[in-house]
């Protein structure tokens, strides 16, 4: 049995025949992830713009986080738990600083656009990662760059990337999450490991669905190190990447215990994702026709997966 208490190396002695490219101008701040992320940020902001004020679309979740927001700095006892205990807390969490713009633009809050500006930021982040995650794997520039704009561009992206959604959020910590994993695959950077970590426990502030995203991901990273590395090593990188979602989802459970009475409550409360998934609320009709039909569950999946096909 491998020794539990041995250091872990610095670099990982099965990625040393597939290191991921080091960028020639990684030295400069505007590279072309950057430049990229630039791009993106402008570009969902300015559907934004054109959501708010020529359509007067509104997202109704997207502006129900941006309401949590307000409620934290503006309600008649203004306190951190009036951001609710039921959806993920980091969207608003964040909106915090935007919201707090409101005694001068109403705006902020009124057309929602602290959530808008959150989305096109995450948004540009995210393409900044895709194209890191290709660029490392050493493919030549032309197909960098349009993958990367293949992704930036999806109809999807941009709508989730200037409607202050969080799905864009969470795709984005997703996105995160690999970089950093790959980063500690093929260059053995425990630094780049722990970021992936941090990105995982940023997408459970976001969607609880990093929950078994995260558990997914654990186990590849010790199958793909199994037999390759002493027993220590997979050991201390599954504990590494995965300590921070644990830590934030402890927090998380501790905060509804102490503030709500129930570790559960976000939950299982009246309120909460298993009451409104009972209800049907977010049910459209082709999504009724899918349950407890393998076949119209097939052709649904199908069908949105076309709608993805770039990706």
């Amino acid at each position: 049995m491998a020794d539990a208490t041995a250091p872990l190396p610095t670099k990982s002695p099965h990625s040393r025949s597939h290191a991921r490219a080091i960028p020639k101008n990684a030295g400069t701040w505007l590279s072309e992830g950057h430049f990229l992320a630039i791009l993106a940020f402008l570009l969902y902001t300015a559907v934004s713009v054109y959501f708010i004020f020529d359509l007067h679309y509104y997202a109704g979740d997207a502006a129900s986080r941006v309401g949590n927001a307000y409620y934290v700095l503006f309600s008649r006892n203004p306190h951190l738990g009036a951001i609710g205990m039921i959806w993920n807390p980091l969207p608003s969490l964040l909106e915090l600083p935007i919201v707090a713009l409101h005694p001068w633009f109403p705006a902020v809050v009124s057309r929602g656009i602290a959530g808008n500006v959150v989305t096109s930021v995450f948004g540009a982040i995210g393409v900044y990662h895709l194209n890191h995650i290709i660029r490392g794997f050493a493919v030549p520039k032309w197909v960098r760059i349009t993958g990367t704009l293949v992704y930036a561009l999806n109809p999807f992206i941009v709508l989730y990337g200037a409607n202050g959604m969080t799905d864009l959020l969470w795709v984005t910590c997703m996105l995160g999450s690999y970089d950093g994993i790959l980063d500690y695959l093929q260059q053995g950077s425990l630094r780049r490991l722990m970021m992936g970590g941090f990105w995982l426990a940023l997408g459970f502030g976001m969607r609880y669905e990093a929950v078994p995203f995260g558990a997914f991901v654990i186990v590849a990273l010790i199958v793909t190190q199994w037999g390759k590395t002493q027993a220590a090593q997979w050991q201390g990188s599954a504990i590494l990447l995965g300590s921070p979602i644990v830590f934030v989802g402890g927090l998380w459970l501790y905060f509804n215990w102490l503030i709500m009475k129930r570790p559960l409550y976000f939950l299982n409360s009246s309120y909460g994702n298993l009451a409104q998934t009972a209800t049907g609320s977010g049910v459209n009709g082709a999504l009724a026709r899918a349950y407890h039909h393998p076949l119209a569950s097939f052709l649904y999946v199908a069908h949105f997966g076309f709608l993805y096909w770039p990706i």
